[in-house]
C-alpha cells in the first residue's frame, strides 16, 4: 500500500512541471502555447493527461487544443496507460469528460494504432468513436485459421484492419473494437472482408514502480476476432464466405457459421457449421440447412464396376466431415450416412476416407504445407454396409478400398456383384475396368448366380428305352406310341432353375456383349436338369435385346479336365465339355462315357442335340477310343 502512495505520488510530481496549467487561468485573448494538464479520478489517480501545442479558452466548459496529445490512464491504482491520443485540432468539453474533433485522429498502443478522420472520445464511458476511414494496425499476425496441418507459429509481421468507422471501448479486462461497414482485414496470408468486426485485446496488467513512464502500455495481444454480414476469407487458395466468422488468433482455431462454404483449387466444402481445430477442418450439417458435403473435382476414376466411374465433378454428402492436411496431400473423412454421387456412381456407407497427395508444383513450395489444394487422389475407402450403383449395376461389401490411379477396388466382407441377372459373391474380389478377379476361401466359396438353362435333358438310349416300352405293351403302331411316349417324358421336364457355379477363383471381363466368367479349383455349376464338375469352366453369358436393363442368356459353357456330369440319373464324363443351351447341344471330348442303368456310351467324342432321340458318337480313328455302346444283358429266356 505504501509503494503504491509512493507511485501515485512520483507520476503526480512528474506532471507538475513547467507549462501546467488550470484552464480557469486562460482568457480568449491570450492562448497558452505548449501546456500539461492532467485530469485526476475522485481517488486521486491519474485519469488522463493532456497535452497540446496551443490552447484556445472558449469558456469555463470548452477549450480548443492544436497539437492535441492525450495520454488515457486506467484512473485507479494499475496506473496504466491505455491509450494515447493525438489529433491536429480537438474540442475539450471539461465539465462533461469528453473531446471531438473532424480532423484525422491517431490513437497509439504499444501493439497496436489506429487512425482516421472525425473522431468522438468520452472519457466517462471509456469510448472512442473514428467516424470515417478507420484504420487499425495490430503487431500480431493471426495463425493458421482455415490452413491445414499442423498449427504453426506466429508469422512475423502485422494485421491491418480497415472500415468505414470504428468505435473502441476499454475496461479493466479487455479492449474492445467495433469496426462497422466495409472492413477489410489483412493478416499475413490471410485477407477478410465483411461488414461488421468485432475484436478483443486484453487489456496490460499494472506496472511495478520501476516501470513508471509516460509511454503506452504492452498490449497482451488479440483475444478473439467476430465477423458478421457476408463474411469472405481468402487464404491461400482457398475462399471461405459465411454469414459470421469467430477467430482465436492465438490458436489459430476459426468457427464459420451461416450457409459456410470453403472453395479450394479441386474442392468445395460447405455445411450447417465449419470450424477449424488444430490444423483440421470439421464440418457438420443439420436437418434445417442440410448435410455436409464436400465436391471434389479432376480426381479421376473409382475403377468400380468399369473405368470412369468417377466424373470431373464428385459429390460427398455426411453427417460430419473431417478435412486433414499436410506436406504430403489431404485426407478427408465422412462419417455417418456417407453418400457419393460422380455420374453415373451412388455409393452409400457408414464412413468414408478419401486420401489425396498434393500436387507436385506444390510441395516443394513453403505454402504448400498450408494449401488445401487437391491434387490426384491415391485412396478411398468405404466401410460399414457399402452399397454401390452404376448403370443398373450393383456392389455391397462390409469395406470397399478403391485405387484411382489404377482404376481398381477392392471389395472386403461379404461382397456382392449384381451385373443385370449376374450375381457374383466371394470372400474378396479385386474389380477393375471391365473385369474383375474373385477370390474364395473354405468357408465363402466363390458363388455366381447367371440366368436360366434351358433343359439340356438327353437319354441317349431314349430309342432303345421307348421300344422296351413299346413291346412291353404290345402296340402294333411303334411310330404313333412312340411320340405319345416322348410326350410323356416331355412333360415330365424338372422346372426350369438359375444356373449356380461354385469355384475358389474366378477371373471374369465385360463388354458391350455380355459377361466372360473363368472359373478354377473345385468347380462345381448346378442348372436346370445338370449338375457338372470340373477343374476349370469358362462361361459367356450374351446380352438380350428388349428384356430390360442388363438381362443376360447363358450363351456357351465349356468345362476344361476331370468333367463329370450328372443329369437325370445318367453320369457323362469327358476331358473336356462345350455346353450350347442355345442351340440345345452338349459336346463330351476326350475319353467320353455317358453312363446310366440302361448301359454305356463311349467314344473321343459324344454329341447330344436336345429334343433327338439319338447321339452322335465318334472314335479318334485309333483303336484307342473306338465308339462303343454297352448295354445291360439281356434277360435269360425261362427254361
Amino acid at each position: 500500500m505504501h509503494s503504491m502512495r509512493l507511485l501515485h505520488f512520483i507520476l503526480i510530481a512528474s506532471l507538475i512541471t513547467t507549462g501546467t496549467f488550470s484552464f480557469g487561468q486562460m482568457t480568449p485573448d491570450a492562448p497558452v502555447k505548449n501546456f500539461r494538464f492532467p485530469r485526476f479520478s475522485e481517488a486521486g489517480f491519474v485519469e488522463w493527461v493532456l497535452q497540446g501545442g496551443e490552447g484556445i479558452y472558449d469558456s469555463d466548459e470548452q477549450i480548443r487544443v492544436n497539437e492535441m496529445n492525450l495520454r488515457v490512464y486506467s484512473g485507479d491504482d494499475r496506473l496504466v496507460q491505455e491509450l494515447g491520443l493525438k489529433s491536429p485540432q480537438a474540442t475539450i468539453r471539461l465539465q462533461e469528460n469528453r473531446a471531438f474533433s473532424e480532423r484525422s485522429i491517431l490513437i497509439e498502443g504499444t501493439n497496436f494504432t489506429i487512425s482516421g478522420t472525425g473522431w468522438k472520445w468520452n472519457g466517462v464511458t471509456k469510448i472512442v468513436e473514428v467516424l470515417d476511414d478507420a484504420t487499425v494496425s495490430f503487431d500480431q499476425v493471426i495463425t493458421n485459421t482455415l490452413a491445414g496441418g499442423t498449427s504453426r507459429p506466429a508469422a512475423e509481421g502485422s494485421t491491418r484492419i480497415q472500415a468505414d468507422s470504428l468505435l473502441l471501448r476499454t475496461t479493466e479486462t479487455e479492449y474492445e473494437f467495433v469496426f462497422i461497414g466495409d472492413v477489410k482485414v489483412a493478416s499475413g496470408d490471410m485477407t477478410l472482408e465483411s461488414g461488421r468486426l468485432v475484436a478483443l485485446a486484453e487489456t496490460p496488467e499494472g506496472r511495478d514502480t520501476k516501470e513508471v513512464t509516460a509511454t503506452p502500455s504492452q498490449i497482451d495481444g488479440l483475444r478473439s476476432f467476430e465477423a458478421n454480414e457476408k463474411v469472405v476469407i481468402r487464404q491461400l487458395d482457398r475462399v471461405a464466405r459465411a454469414e459470421s466468422a469467430i477467430f482465436d488468433p492465438k490458436s489459430g482455431d476459426v468457427d464459420l457459421a451461416g450457409q459456410p462454404v470453403i472453395e479450394a483449387s479441386g474442392a468445395y466444402i460447405s455445411g450447417h457449421e465449419i470450424k477449424s481445430r488444430s490444423g483440421e477442418l470439421h464440418i457438420k450439417g443439420s436437418k434445417e440447412m442440410g448435410r455436409a458435403q464436400v465436391i471434389l473435382s479432376q480426381v479421376g476414376g473409382l475403377g468400380i464396376l468399369g473405368s470412369d466411374s468417377l466424373s470431373s465433378e464428385t459429390i460427398v454428402l455426411a453427417d460430419a466431415i473431417a478435412l486433414k492436411d499436410s506436406t504430403a496431400g489431404n485426407e478427408f473423412d465422412f462419417d455417418g450416412s456417407v453418400e457419393v454421387l460422380s455420374g453415373p456412381l451412388k455409393m452409400n456407407s457408414d464412413k468414408l476416407r478419401i486420401e489425396a497427395q498434393r500436387l507436385e508444383s506444390l510441395q516443394a513450395g513453403a505454402a504448400a504445407s498450408n494449401d488445401l489444394k487437391v491434387g490426384s487422389v491415391d485412396k478411398v475407402v468405404a466401410e460399414g454396409s457399402v452399397e454401390i450403383e452404376r448403370d443398373g449395376q450393383f456392389a455391397s461389401a462390409d469395406r470397399v478400398i478403391f485405387h484411382p490411379s489404377t482404376e481398381r477396388a477392392e471389395l472386403i466382407g461379404d461382397p456382392v456383384v449384381e451385373n443385370g441377372e449376374a450375381r457374383i459373391e466371394g470372400h474378396l474380389m479385386e474389380l477393375q475396368p471391365k473385369g474383375a478377379r474373385v477370390d474364395g476361401s473354405p468357408e465363402q466359396p466363390v458363388v455366381v448366380t447367371l440366368p436360366v438353362m434351358p433343359d439340356l435333358g438327353y437319354n441317349p438310349m431314349a430309342e432303345n428305352d421307348a421300344l422296351s416300352k413299346l413291346a412291353s405293351l404290345g402296340s402294333e403302331d411303334a411310330e404313333s406310341d412312340l411320340e405319345e411316349i416322348e410326350s410323356v417324358e416331355s412333360d415330365e421336364v424338372e422346372v426350369a432353375s438359375e444356373t449356380v457355379i461354385h469355384s475358389d477363383e474366378l477371373a471374369m471381363s465385360e463388354n458391350e456383349n455380355g459377361m466372360f466368367f473363368r472359373f478354377s479349383e473345385n468347380v462345381s455349376i448346378i442348372g436346370t436338369n445338370l449338375e457338372a464338375t470340373c477343374d476349370l469352366l469358362e462361361v459367356t453369358a450374351e446380352r438380350t435385346e428388349g428384356s430390360g436393363i442388363n438381362a443376360m442368356q447363358v450363351g456357351k459353357i465349356d468345362a476344361i479336365d476331370n468333367v463329370r456330369f450328372v443329369q437325370s440319373g445318367r453320369t457323362a464324363t469327358a476331358k473336356k465339355a462345350m455346353v450350347r443351351p442355345l442351340e440345345g447341344k452338349v459336346v463330351l471330348e476326350g475319353d467320353a462315357e455317358v453312363v446310366d442303368d440302361r448301359g454305356t456310351v463311349t467314344g473321343h467324342r459324344i454329341i447330344l442335340n436336345r429334343g433327338q432321340r439319338q447321339a452322335s458318337v465318334e472314335g479318334d480313328g485309333t483303336n484307342q477310343q473306338r465308339a462303343k455302346i454297352t448295354l445291360p444283358a439281356l434277360p435269360s429266356k425261362a427254361p
